[in-house]
């Protein structure tokens, strides 16, 4: 176990001339070294409905060599970005009835819809993802 930010991607990001800081840390807590990378490396590789399959995988290769990913991460990483994936959609429309915020305001707004298609993106090219991680 580790404690995590647990939210690493591109909108949390912000990227000044020789500065860059992470924000939004209201999510910082335990979690697994696999689970953090999976949905670092989804988000940063846009591994996503929005994006180019070929220009995603190959910012997932980047992004795993230069991390010096291990034969293991490699193995775990689809598995783990699905389940992380699928769990931020169901965080995102479960809230809709409790009324829990901030999510339920972003399921609302559309960001559910974007984790399930990211998800539904992750299985129908699970193949080809799990082959470029290698």
């Amino acid at each position: 176990m580790i404690v995590s930010h647990n939210d690493l991607a591109p909108w949390n990001l912000i990227r000044s001339p020789g500065r860059w800081a992470y924000i939004d840390w209201d999510g910082a807590g335990p979690t697994t070294k696999i689970a953090d990378l999976a949905y670092a490396i989804r988000a940063f590789s846009q591994l996503d409905q929005f994006h180019e399959l070929d220009d995603a995988l190959q910012q997932l290769r980047a992004v795993l060599d230069g991390y010096e990913a291990s034969p293991d991460d490699r193995h775990a990483l689809l598995p783990a970005m699905i389940e992380r994936t699928e769990a931020m959609r169901d965080l995102l429309l479960g809230s809709i009835g409790t009324g829990a915020q901030p999510w339920a305001s972003m399921a609302v707004e559309g960001h559910g819809e974007y984790w399930t298609g990211a998800a539904a993106y992750l299985r129908g090219h699970a193949a080809v993802i799990t082959h470029a991680a290698r």
